[in-house]
């Protein structure tokens, strides 16, 4: 049985200003209320559903840009090697295109390296900087989306003669602080940066860095420089951004929203042949790249070695790629596989952890369990049971490496603190983090990471929660809503699709299971007009016999040719309930 979620509705709007803004944007009543109760009035509501790149602040008014834009000309200029070395993630691999295209159009000697995910772990690395400067011997390096914790790395390089750009959006952990040329990460404590620019993906700051030199270009009288359009670099940084689970806010979203429209416009040979084998067809939304086109190019790096995901990005060339696609194509079914076999020991693990309610923060583990799928295996379990969750993998030697995934109620990182002394490493974000420990302190990890999540989490209700952004009469619902909610988007974290609802509902017939029982269709009386509804993963569910609630996403359903109105269920309960 599925958990039953707890329903969150949306505070009082004040009616008679949904009535006018609604009537001043040209909105349906629903997406007005959405709007100002998400802090979005009639001041900003039509930047908002217009976002435009002209918007975006000044690159420069990111820390260290003006120096790294300086040594990364001068360096252009005097036909010094570059070297772009990237993440083995889909943000990392897409910064890594992003910056090492535009260096090369710009006149760049560049080389792009990644590190290995199970020889070399995350970010630099000593053991990915040495391979890395044997491999392509660098005279100036460039890190994107890491580096900011990676102060010995750093120093290394500088004592072999090479100096290091970071360009970053992680955290910074405690000092030391590189001795980096320049530190171009938004996160910098040290620097007054704008909210918007603070969650940028990396990707996103690669973008600020290759605007800032473009725009130095310019200045300087570059025919290189004005001959580049950086619109179409976007959909890297639409692939990467949403990717990476940044919220899609501000600057994001209005990157993520012009790339799009260039990815539904003309997208490049790499993007064309990644939606073929993906099976997506435009228009493509933030949901294509988050379930369809970014696990490709991510299962690469996460089976071995990301090299195939980059060149795809790299190419120019159909037919090349054609085949890396199928090669990422074939990577991600070997990767799904991994992890629902993973998924299924996570879960017998669970089990003996009393009962899975129990712990506030779940932490499970075993030998070889493939590094490149633990937090797609993290993820999955903190959304299932609510609590925040760490995944280990051990190899031969006792050393283990884990994938962690959080929830709202619980910041990851300060978690992960108050256990940083039985910890070797540690680094992420909010709600996601990487880790490293001996296998002999695994049980103490277990227990004090318990304990922090108890500290937070204990007497709070932790049955998840879905949010109800607007209740609704069912004469409101039609193609003109529908049309009006999509200038909300792109979706995703920070700005989620809008979730509606509608009361004391009556079914029309029995509901259907479909796919094996797990999912549901029924037929709900609407007015005048029936409508289908299907909810996924709902299949195994109690429908209330009598009247019901409803909580949906409406959306324009093809099929065979004929176009209608469904509702896309995300819960029910009885209309006497809570």
């Amino acid at each position: 049985m599925i958990p039953l979620k707890k329903w969150r509705g949306p505070p009082a709007a004040d009616p008679d200003r949904v009535t006018s803004m609604a009537r001043v944007l040209d909105l349906p009543r629903a997406v007005a209320a959405v709007l100002l109760r998400r802090g979005i009035d009639e001041t900003v509501a039509p930047a908002f559903l217009d976002p435009r790149l002209a918007n975006l602040c000044d690159p420069f008014l990111l820390p260290d840009m003006v120096a790294a834009v300086d040594r990364l000309w001068q360096a252009i200029d005097g036909g010094e090697r570059i070297t772009v070395f990237g993440d083995y993630d889909a943000d990392g691999i897409t910064a890594a295109a992003l910056a090492g295209r535009v260096l090369k159009a710009l006149g760049g000697v560049v080389e792009i390296h990644l590190p290995h995910r199970s020889d070399e772990g995350y970010g630099l690395s000593l053991t990915s900087l040495r391979r890395c400067l044997h491999d392509t011997r660098p005279d100036l390096l460039l890190t994107v989306d890491c580096g900011s914790c990676s102060a010995i790395a750093v120093e290394e390089a500088l004592r072999t003669g090479i100096g290091t750009i970071v360009t970053d959006h992680h955290i910074l952990m405690e000092p030391p602080a590189p001795k980096a040329l320049a530190v171009v990460n938004p996160q910098r404590t040290d620097w007054p940066s704008s909210p918007e620019v603070t969650v940028l993906a990396g990707v996103g700051v690669a973008f600020k860095l290759c605007h800032a030199l473009v725009k130095q270009g310019r200045q300087r009288g570059s025919a290189a420089a004005a001959a580049i359009d950086l619109r179409d670099y976007l959909e890297l940084v639409a692939l990467g951004t949403v990717a990476d689970v940044v919220p899609l806010v501000g600057e994001n979203r209005i990157m993520v929203a012009a790339g799009l429209k260039q990815i539904n416009r003309r997208p490049g040979p790499a993007l064309r042949a990644l939606m073929a084998v993906a099976g997506t067809r435009t228009p493509i939304t933030s949901h294509h790249i988050a379930f369809a086109l970014a696990p490709r190019l991510n299962a690469a790096g996460r089976l071995g070695d990301a090299r195939t995901a980059l060149d795809l990005l790299m190419s120019d060339d159909a037919a090349a790629a054609a085949r890396l696609s199928g090669t990422l194509d074939k990577a991600n079914q070997e990767r799904r596989a991994l992890v629902e076999k993973l998924m299924t020991a996570a879960e017998f693990q669970i089990a003996t952890l009393r009962r899975p309610t129990d712990p506030f923060g779940i932490v499970i583990g075993d030998n070889d369990w493939h590094i490149g799928v633990i937090g797609i295996v993290a993820s999955r379990i903190a959304q299932r049971y609510n609590r925040p969750t760490v995944v280990v993998s051990f190899d031969g030697n006792g050393h283990g490496r884990g994938s962690a995934r959080s929830i709202d109620a619980f910041h990851l990182l300060d978690g992960l603190k108050s256990c940083a002394d039985i910890l070797l490493t540690f680094g992420g974000h909010e709600l996601a983090a990487g880790l490293s420990l001996h296998a002999n302190e695994f049980d103490t990890f277990r227990h004090r990471f318990n304990q922090a999540g108890a500290a937070i989490l204990d007497g709070r209700d932790l049955r998840p929660v879905i949010t109800i952004d607007e209740w609704l009469a069912p004469s409101e619902i039609n193609a003109e809503l529908i049309a009006a909610l999509d200038r909300l988007g792109p979706f995703g974290e920070g700005n989620p699709q809008p979730v509606l609802a509608l009361r004391n509902i009556r079914l029309r017939g029995r509901p259907r299971p479909i796919g094996n029982g797990d999912h549901l269709k029924m037929t709900i009386e609407c007015g005048a007009t029936p409508l289908d509804a299907v909810g996924f993963n709902l299949g195994r569910r109690d429908v209330p016999v009598k009247a019901l609630d409803v909580a949906f996403r409406p959306v324009l359903n093809e099929f065979r040719g004929i176009t209608s109105l469904q509702l896309q269920l995300q819960d029910f309960r009885a209309t006497t309930a809570e």
